[in-house]
């Protein structure tokens, strides 16, 4: 599938998420953020407009794919017995709250992720996915600050996606 078709294309995100296993996915993740990545560097040296406009697709594609992924774990967490479904939403919780935490002390983010495996480094970016996205209770709850540290998850995603790719 075409790289550019499918990040121009909301419906064949949809179909790819749909059709595709939790690697195919992440690998999907990797190969946008490699085209923004391209779209950037073209934008530094000669700007033009495709360029603009491929990298603001991509980037909404790659939150989109993330964004996936936060959702199948919150599905999935919801999807089992009683004692392990609470387990898993108060692992959710404990992840919403270590975004708020990471917003509020930056500096905390690459020695969290340099003690994690790559699996719970990647649970980290969709859940910063998810709060930049306006799905965190934490962070939404303190409107006057909302929309600043919405874009610090931004930041996040894209430290631990750099991170990610380098285990």
């Amino acid at each position: 599938m075409n790289i550019r078709n499918l990040i121009q294309n909301r419906a064949l995100q949809e179909q790819f998420v749909q059709n595709a296993s939790k690697e195919e996915l992440r690998a999907k993740v990797y190969e946008v953020l490699k085209f923004a990545e391209e779209c950037i560097a073209r934008l530094n040296n000669c700007p033009s407009e495709d360029d603009q406009v491929m990298q603001d697709f991509a980037l909404r594609a790659l939150f989109f794919f993330l964004n996936q992924f936060a959702e199948f774990r919150m599905k999935q967490a919801d999807e089992v017995d009683e004692e392990i479904r609470e387990k898993a939403i108060a692992e959710i919780k404990e992840d919403f709250e270590l975004i708020v935490r990471f917003c509020d002390n930056p500096d905390q983010i690459k020695q969290y992720f340099f003690k994690c495996n790559s699996e719970r480094v990647f649970e980290i970016i969709t859940m910063a996915a998810v709060s930049f996205t306006g799905g965190n209770p934490g962070i939404e709850r303190v409107e006057e600050n909302a929309e600043q540290r919405r874009m610090l998850c931004f930041d996040i995603v894209m430290q631990g996606l750099h991170y990610h790719f380098t285990l």
